[in-house]
């Protein structure tokens, strides 16, 4: 058993993907191997997967290691072909090229993911039945001390212009990562309430399923 704080985590948004590049086949297996007709990944590399398996879409992963022509996702498994049906993981990768540090956030707090429920009855029963259904959609909101002239500020505030959405990484202490798929806002007029630190507040949409690697 072990606990850890946030402390010290490191949040970066992706601001540069290089081009995509196909994705033909790829295997189930306790690691998926996508075959590409070419590439120049790295392992260590971070890519986003779209694809025909809906499960796997605006998701970002690790490159466990890589040749000229084949991408191994590190932990992504694949080998439940009810969840991901053989011969439809074709699609597109697209690398992380460029990574900006979102510093000085003063708040940082996740929302959402609750599993909904339906209830029903039959007829001739006494009692109600309750089953699930979908998991309520994810967010982060977050705020930021107010610096217009803050790197990270200026990366957010771009993607939000255009309504983007980007990877997003957090790196803690220990090495753990957790990766995002993001829709981003941030709103630019700063809170003004005396004796406290004036901030700009936004949030972050998560698309898909969060990634987690441990180290």
């Amino acid at each position: 058993m072990s606990v850890q704080l946030p402390n010290g985590a490191i949040v970066s948004i992706a601001t540069a993907l290089a081009a995509a590049i196909a994705v033909s086949a790829a295997t189930n297996a306790s690691e998926a191997v996508l075959t590409t007709a070419t590439n120049t990944y790295s392992a260590g590399d971070f890519v986003l997967y779209s694809s025909g398996w809906s499960k796997a879409n605006d998701r970002v992963f690790r490159v466990k290691t890589a040749t000229g022509t084949s991408v191994t996702l590190e932990g992504f498994d694949t080998a439940n072909t009810d969840n991901y049906p053989a011969g439809s993981g074709a699609g597109s990768l697209r690398k992380v090229t460029t990574w900006q540090q979102i510093s000085q956030i003063l708040e940082w707090t996740g929302e959402g993911g609750d599993m909904q429920t339906t209830k029903y009855q039959f007829l001739e029963a006494d009692a109600e039945n309750e089953i699930s259904t979908v998991a309520s959609a994810s967010a982060i909101n977050y705020t930021l001390a107010d610096d217009v002239t803050n790197p990270g500020y200026l990366a957010i505030k771009a993607i939000s212009d255009v309504r983007g959405a980007a990877p997003l990484r957090v790196s803690l202490t220990s090495g753990a990562k957790l990766l995002f798929q993001v829709g981003v806002r941030i709103n630019p007029i700063p809170t003004m309430t005396k004796n406290e630190v004036m901030g700009v507040v936004g949030r972050l949409s998560i698309k898909g399923e969060v990634v987690r690697y441990a180290s």
